[in-house]
């Protein structure tokens, strides 16, 4: 015995049956919901493209600007936000603290060197900056990763007999 959507039994017959609001509210509901997360996303993308295309900016600055951008956005994943006051070379010096190696260390001062002398002091970045840039944001990335797991409660290994 198949209902239909509107029959007595049907899904949408149990929704209306209260009146046209509750209809109503749930579909406002799943439309601003909808309409969020399809802002979060593009004002994110949004956000990403106007930090990377400066105007005036080369494309090697740029690919250096987008660089040090995808590492802000991995460290904010981890709880690392660059907050709003901070400047780049702030921000580093607050990172630096937690990050394992020397290497992961003076990978990014090299980064924030880099990304200050593009955005701010209009120096010439050269593809090689821009190669270096992209290298770094791993060596960075796995150096707060390796910390993180360094102070991780560990359990210890019990000896069988």
């Amino acid at each position: 015995d198949d209902t239909g959507l509107l029959d007595n039994g049907g899904i949408l017959a149990a929704i209306f049956r209260r009146g046209v609001l509750p209809p109503l509210a749930l579909g406002g509901g799943l439309l601003l919901f909808a309409y969020v997360l399809l802002s979060e996303l593009v004002f994110k993308r949004m956000r990403l493209r106007r930090l990377t295309e400066a105007t005036g900016l080369s494309d090697e600055a740029r690919s250096v600007l987008h660089a040090y951008a995808r590492l802000s956005a991995r460290l904010r994943r981890r709880g690392l936000a660059r907050r709003s006051h901070e400047t780049p070379a702030e921000y580093g010096r607050r990172l630096g603290d937690r990050l394992d190696t020397a290497e992961s260390r003076d990978a990014l001062v090299r980064l924030t060197e880099l990304v200050v002398a593009a955005r701010y002091e209009g120096a010439t970045i050269t593809a090689g900056d821009a190669h270096e840039a992209a290298q770094m944001v791993s060596v960075v990335a796995k150096g707060v990763i390796a910390q993180r797991r360094a102070h991780l409660p560990h359990k210890p290994i019990q000896e069988t007999a």
